[in-house]
């Protein structure tokens, strides 16, 4: 198993026949399909020294005809995707640390993609720890949380999960699951499941940021003045 397994799903509102052009896809191959019929009916009709020639061209034309619609099935396929990238909001579970505390190890939920996720239900399971409460949690994320109701693109719900010598060390956290089910804007469902290693947070440094170096530098200064 990968350390940062993922399942990422999405479930449309409707998927009539009518959506994504399937509609246009079946008529297509149905008009194919009839005429093929009908050309074959019409060479059995014939007399058998036009029927080779006459079924070459035959044969020529469908490979043409089939080669066309393999391109424009993929095309239409590629602009769905293209369509849902620039479109779609897509939510990622992750760690991370506070700026002005980079011992402090974050929870977040960030939304990387293209649109607002609405309706935001999160929940993450208790990992396989017998003395959960020994972490000092500063936060208790496997609690139940109320969906958030909206998180923009590029935005990020953070909480303060806990010191890293609390979690890491030689006794880790063990991995845990986190479950997202969110909505579009029209209305279509997402599924995201993470599994979540804190062990991925043990080599980063927890020195403080140039930005908090000078707040401190500028707090010193202050107080010379006084």
């Amino acid at each position: 198993m990968p350390d940062y397994p993922l399942r990422h799903k999405k479930s449309e509102r409707t998927s009539g026949y009518l959506r994504d052009r399937k509609f246009a896809v079946g008529f297509l191959l149905g008009v194919l399909a009839s005429i093929f019929s009908a050309i074959l009916i019409n060479q059995f009709s014939r007399d058998q020294a036009s029927y080779v020639s006459d079924n070459v061209l035959v044969a020529s034309s469908l490979l043409v005809a089939a080669g066309s619609f393999f391109v424009a099935a993929r095309s239409m396929l590629e602009q769905k995707k293209l369509r849902e990238a620039a479109t779609d909001p897509v939510l990622i579970a992750h760690f991370g640390q506070r700026e002005d505390a980079r011992e402090l190890v974050t929870f977040r939920v960030t939304n990387v993609g293209a649109g607002a996720a609405i309706d935001v239900h999160l929940s993450a399971e208790p990992p396989e720890d017998l003395d959960l409460e020994s972490r000092q949690l500063m936060t208790n994320i496997f609690t139940r949380h109320h969906p958030f109701r909206i998180i923009p693109q590029g935005e990020t719900v953070e909480f303060s999960l806990a010191l890293g010598w609390n979690i890491l060390g030689s006794n880790p956290l063990p991995p845990f699951k986190v479950d997202l089910q969110y909505q579009d804007l029209n209305g279509d469902q997402y599924e995201s499941t993470f599994i979540l290693d804190v062990r991925e947070m043990e080599k980063l440094g927890a020195e403080k940021s140039p930005y908090m170096r000078m707040v401190s530098a500028l707090e010193k200064i202050a107080q010379k003045k006084k």
